[in-house]
């Protein structure tokens, strides 16, 4: 069994709809707490700067200790945010953000889907639930506790599902000989390439025989099949699938019972099929004339201007407290000189 997620044409769409994902990382809620808790302050210290900047300016030549203390939570602030800046860079968090287009990959193992917050859909049919239920795999257990259930048309996932597939982070485990078909059946057609929307996990969740293959007129082929139709009139699905791995002689055949009782009743012949072909649509390919992720040395550049502007800011604050302290000290003086206090 395999994973199939939403492929690369969608990942703009499935990735820019999860903020959190992009700016925080899954266990880094720490810089989204302390820029909630900072922000707001910030812009309030900043209005008052500027709401008192002139009566500042008309004072005569007293400068009072909270007009001082205002000025020290500025630093503190700004100091902060530089802080919070680098340690998001440092993460890759504001890397990813500051990316244009928001262009990522979509999760390819158990422990990437779950550290990007995607839900997996099981079905209830082919044994993934009791296999998903009965793992001992820690990864699969927490990724059932929060997987929803589905029941499949056949060996294939209804149409709703491809949908929210392609819009919602949400990966589907399905058999492994439904991934061709569902990769081919939902392809784009670019040009004179069939190109996949969808794609498939790297990691498989399971191991199994997926086939049975027997010589014709074998006794055991016979009591599997009067299994297979016990199975049917109770309308459960038996299904008989040939897989890579099992090779026919000339003499032998497979019956493929394709869809259960529920949805109608197809039994065909398979002769001599050495393997399931793999997908005919082809993974999409960003050209030279496509766009790309901005990436760290550019996004360096723009983050040194930014670096700049606070530098420029910070020396224009500390020559506008040298010039207040300048100002206050000749008035002293000045006041003196004349008698006057």
């Amino acid at each position: 069994m395999a994973v199939v997620v939403a492929g690369p044409s969608r990942w703009v769409l499935t990735v820019v709809s999860q903020w959190d994902s992009l700016l925080i990382a899954p266990d880094g809620k720490l810089e989204k707490k302390v820029l909630s808790a900072i922000l707001p302050l910030a812009v309030k210290v900043v209005v008052l700067e500027l709401t008192n900047f002139r009566k500042r300016n008309r004072c005569d030549g007293v400068i009072s200790v909270a007009k001082l203390q205002h000025r020290g939570w500025l630093v503190l602030i700004s100091s902060w945010v530089v802080v919070v800046v680098l340690v998001a860079v440092y993460r890759g968090n504001l890397t990813a953000f500051l990316s244009i287009p928001m262009v990522a990959s979509p999760p390819t193992t158990i422990q990437e889907l779950l550290d990007m917050g995607y839900t997996l859909s099981v079905s209830r049919g082919y044994s993934q639930y009791h296999k998903m239920k009965t793992s001992p795999i820690m990864h699969h257990l927490e990724a059932f506790k929060r997987a929803e259930l589905r029941q499949d048309q056949g060996i294939l996932p209804k149409e709703e599902y491809i949908t929210r597939l392609q819009t919602q982070p949400l990966a589907l485990l399905v058999t492994v000989m439904a991934v061709p078909l569902v990769m081919d059946k939902y392809a784009e057609t670019r040009g004179a390439e069939r190109v996949c929307t969808l794609q498939m996990s790297s990691e498989k969740l399971f191991l199994e025989i997926g086939g049975l293959a027997f010589p014709k007129n074998s006794p055991i082929k016979y009591l599997f099949d009067q299994h297979c139709y016990a199975l049917r009139s109770r309308d459960t699905s038996c299904f008989l699938l040939y897989t890579q791995g099992v090779r026919l002689d000339d003499s032998g055949d497979i019956p493929v019972f394709l869809r259960s009782r529920r949805y109608g009743i197809n039994w065909i012949r398979a002769t001599k099929k050495g393997h399931i072909p793999d997908a005919a649509c082809v993974t999409p390919r960003l050209g030279n004339d496509e766009l790309k992720p901005l990436g760290l040395p550019k996004v360096g550049g723009l983050l040194a201007a930014w670096v700049t502007g606070v530098l420029i800011a910070v020396v224009t604050f500390l020559l506008e407290v040298f010039t207040s302290v300048c100002g206050t000290t000749k008035s002293h003086m000045m006041n003196s000189d004349n008698g006057t206090y």
